[in-house]
């Protein structure tokens, strides 16, 4: 069985319900279809940050103020 009910915003009074029983038809010859699992997403996975870019440049900053103090001398 099942009911649909309906109503007005304007008017919340003004309501209509019809109940009527559903029947759902399958042809016997062919099975019917079940639903299909939908796959569960990957989690992503954070790779991890090396730093390299961070190293290289400590590297070319050394060397700089190596030059600046021979320089200086």
């Amino acid at each position: 069985m099942v009911t649909v009910s309906i109503a007005d915003k304007a008017h919340p009074s003004d309501k209509a319900s019809v109940e009527f029983v559903l029947d759902i038809l399958v042809d016997e010859n062919k099975p019917a279809p079940a639903p299909e699992p939908e796959p569960e997403p990957e989690p992503e996975v954070e790779q991890p940050s090396s730093g390299g870019s961070l190293a290289w440049m400590s590297l070319f900053l050394l060397a700089c103020c190596a030059i600046r103090r021979k320089a200086l001398k």
